[in-house]
């Protein structure tokens, strides 16, 4: 085998695990394959992560074939890795039930970026019974050692299982604690089972704090929901300025349903002074969707309702407006894909 290179420096794992960091060091590389010819799983992994990612001609045959073998060794970036190209197909073959063993290799002695990893790969998959079954196993593994994304994931899949006592119950508590981890998507999910009695009884105060939790930290559901609750006095006294504001919130983030009542709210005049310019212009964007739908045709029908209280220079200015902030919508929905 050609050396890589003269002197390698290398990084002995490049994704953070719940084991830690892996040191970088410089290492001889005939010192290295000596190393590894003797077993050395660590010299074993760095070489075939040289062949990767190194300087060098890269060459994939001659890095599966150290990687396999410091993972026999059970050496932890070596499963990980070999579970990646797997699931990927970078470099090798996609084969899932080659990453699935890694995976489980690794997930067995309790590293728990493999748990959670498997059990997405599993789950994703269209899994079978035993398959899903399996997932939620290892979703609730990876929870346990508090990777806030697999309790959400399982408190939603607790949620699917029919027939199982108490799941709800249990999908509630994991979603307390990612909650209570600074998670939105939780605080969202905790608002819809309190308000609609799912894991325990309904509760709408607790249902609107938890939504109001949600809608600060950006979530539009949480913001038209909450808006609702403010506008019909649910779990709050009859708000209609406050349901105005949160309207607000979820429209500019492009949610049609928050764009339609938000509308019908300017043109009625609740919460606010009737303003028929401001009704027009949500109500055109409220009716843009491609496909039509319910909501569309109840917003076209506000549009020209709307319009009949303005003259053609507002008309123009509204269309003008409403045009603007759908490019600026547009963007922020980009932006948003982006980050996810």
């Amino acid at each position: 085998m050609r050396p890589i290179l003269s002197f390698l420096t290398l990084l002995l794992l490049m994704t953070s695990l719940a084991a830690g960091e892996y040191p970088t060091e410089t290492i001889h590389w005939q010192s290295l394959l000596m190393r590894a010819e003797r077993g050395d799983a660590v010299a074993q992994f760095s070489i075939g992560y040289a062949a990767l990612h190194g300087e060098g001609n890269q060459d994939p045959e001659t890095a599966v074939t150290w990687l396999e073998r410091a993972a026999r060794q059970d050496h932890e970036p070596a499963l990980i890795k070999l579970a990646e190209l797997h699931s990927t197909g970078n470099w090798v073959a996609l084969d899932l039930e080659k990453a699935a063993e890694w995976y489980r290799k690794a997930a067995e002695q309790q590293i728990v970026a493999a748990q959670f990893s498997l059990a997405e790969m599993l789950w994703h998959n269209q899994p079978n019974g035993q398959q899903k079954k399996e997932a939620l196993h290892w979703y609730r593994k990876a929870a346990q050692q508090g990777v806030v994304a697999a309790m959400v994931r399982l408190a939603a899949l607790l949620n699917q299982e029919e027939g199982e006592q108490n799941s709800s119950a249990e999908a509630i508590q994991w979603y307390i604690k990612a909650a209570h981890a600074g998670n939105t998507e939780a605080k969202l999910a905790l608002g819809y089972m309190h308000y609609n009695g799912y894991g325990s009884k309904r509760d709408l105060r607790e249902a609107l704090e938890w939504y109001r939790q949600a809608a600060e930290a950006g979530s539009g559901e949480a913001q038209l929901q909450l808006a609702y609750m403010c506008f019909n006095g649910y779990g709050v006294p009859k708000n209609d300025k406050l349901a105005l504001y949160w309207f607000t919130q979820a429209a500019e983030q492009g949610i049609v349903e928050a764009q339609l009542n938000l509308a019908g709210l300017y043109l009625r005049g609740h919460g606010t002074a009737i303003n028929y310019f401001e009704a027009y212009i949500w109500f055109n964007l409220a009716a843009t969707e491609e496909e039509p739908t319910e909501l569309t045709k109840r917003a076209q029908a506000g549009r020209t309702q709307a319009a009949r209280h303005l003259s053609r220079e507002q008309l123009t200015e509204a269309q003008q407006i409403a045009g603007k902030r759908f490019f600026k919508q547009h963007r922020l929905g980009q932006s948003n894909m982006q980050q996810e």
